[in-house]
This record gives C-alpha cells, structure tokens and sequence, in this order.
C-alpha cells in the first residue's frame, strides 16, 4: 500500500511507475497469473481505492466498458483528451508561434511550415553543393562572392585576393595586440 498514491480518479498507482494500478497487481497476485489480453479488473462496488480481492473481479472490455456505459470511441477520445494534458508548448522553428504536442520532436506548428523548411534547407544545400562544383565561395575575410580558379593545380583560393589574405593573416597573429 506504501507504494502507491491516489490518483484524481480515484485510482491506486505505483509511486514509480503511474502505469501500473494496484487494483490490477492485486487481483493477479491473489489469482497468481496474468490478466488476460483483452479483460479488464472490474471494481464490484465501483469505489476504485477499493482493493480487496474479493471487491475485484475479470470481466472481458467489451462488458466491462457496457457496464458503465462507454463504448471503445468514447475510450479512445477520453485517453486523447487525456494525452493532450500530458502536451508541452513549443515555438515553431519556421514562424516562432507556440503551439502544444505530445511529441518529443516535433518541431514545426503545421505540415506546410514543415515543408517550407524542409524545402529550404535541401535548396540551400544544394546551391551551397553547386557553388562548390562551379569553384565559387565566399572570402572568409571580406565576405565577397568570388570564383576560386585554380590555374595549374595550385591548391585552392580561400581569399577573394591576396590583400585579404595578408589583411586576414595580420589580425589573425596580431589582432588581439592591435585591439588591446
């Protein structure tokens, strides 16, 4: 008993894993075997902290579902309602507006944000793929747009020209001395 808490509903669940409803630990500990698939543990007086083992009985869902009332639509969209109190708010990667999921990984508020993102990323990879391919780039120091030839097989032009290889190497070896 030390083990478990009272849920709202009304239910006993394991401290460690809220899963796990005493009633049901009960009633296959006393019987010793597994509930069956497909059968629920019905409380006989409806009063769910209830646990002896003479309040409990194994009755197949469907019944058990009839006795009070609900049909497996109903259950399905209570445990959605429920699965939506379990959501956390996220800000969508594409538009930054918050919206609620369930998902550990979803990122964007919609399916067309997902697709605008998704279709910018593959076009900026493959400009940035065509760039290279064409031996252009950006000078690292500068930020001008060049072309990288390489005549004779000399290796590869970092720098638009060599004022901005020199200019870069200066404040590379004495740019924190010219700052100070």
């Amino acid at each position: 008993m030390a083990d478990y808490f009272k849920t709202k509903a009304g239910y006993m669940v394991h401290k460690n894993d809220p899963k796990r409803y005493e009633h049901r630990d009960v009633w296959e500990k006393y019987w010793a075997r597994k509930i069956p698939a497909g059968f629920h543990v019905h409380h006989k007086n409806k009063v769910r902290h209830d646990n002896r083992p003479e309040n409990l009985e194994c009755i197949e869902a469907s019944k058990h579902l009839k006795m009070h009332g609900l049909t497996f639509e109903m259950v399905n969209h209570i445990n959605k309602v429920r699965a939506l109190d379990e959501a956390r708010l996220v800000e969508c990667a594409w538009c930054g507006d918050d919206f609620s999921t369930t998902s550990r990984v979803k990122r964007f508020c919609c399916a067309e944000h997902r697709t605008l993102a998704t279709n910018m990323w593959n076009d900026t990879i493959r400009s940035e793929a065509r760039a290279k391919l064409r031996g252009e780039g950006d000078c690292p120091h500068c930020g001008k747009h060049f072309k990288r030839d390489n005549p004779g097989g000399k290796p590869e032009r970092i720098y638009c020209t060599r004022s901005c290889m020199r200019n870069a190497m200066y404040l590379r070896n004495h740019g924190n001395k010219a700052a100070a």
